[in-house]
């Protein structure tokens, strides 16, 4: 498991090439599945290079590794900043309990490198707390469950 922050800026490393390539700029996330859509490479103006998630593209402890340089597909500059407003319009959000009392803020999610789903949501009770108890993480079913957390 990896939480979405410790992806960004990670090597992007390629099958047999011995330097990295590129470097994950942003992570896209499908909320509304609970998984991701892929990665977001560092590139030149006008384009990015998106990768999408799936056969091909793995998680390692050195970095993210691709098959081969073919699997990104470029697209413009105003498709990433419509995709990277629609992912992080949920981080920063309050989170409520079954009691609808606030008890955080999303501050991450956590991702499963094989399947590339959502495992779970990192929740802030603010920089105090967070340095003093740690942040909770919680698992992502619970997080959507009608029951349980939920964001407002």
């Amino acid at each position: 498991m990896v939480t979405r922050w410790h992806l960004l800026h990670l090597p992007v490393w390629v099958a047999e090439e011995r330097r990295p390539w590129r470097r994950v700029q942003e992570v896209l996330l499908i909320w509304s599945e609970g998984r991701a859509a892929g990665v977001v490479l560092e590139h030149w103006w006008p384009e990015v290079l998106f990768v999408p998630a799936g056969e091909g593209l793995a998680i390692r402890p050195t970095g993210v590794w691709l098959a081969h340089r073919s699997l990104a597909v470029r697209r413009p500059r105003a498709w990433f900043r419509e995709q990277a407003k629609s992912a992080a319009q949920w981080l920063g959000r309050p989170v409520v309990d079954g009691a609808g009392q606030e008890v955080g803020r999303l501050k991450d999610v956590v991702i499963d490198e094989e399947t590339w789903t959502v495992a779970g949501a990192v929740i802030s009770r603010g920089l105090l707390r967070d340095l003093l108890d740690g942040a909770w993480v919680v698992d992502w079913r619970e997080f959507q469950g009608s029951g349980g957390l939920r964001m407002k």
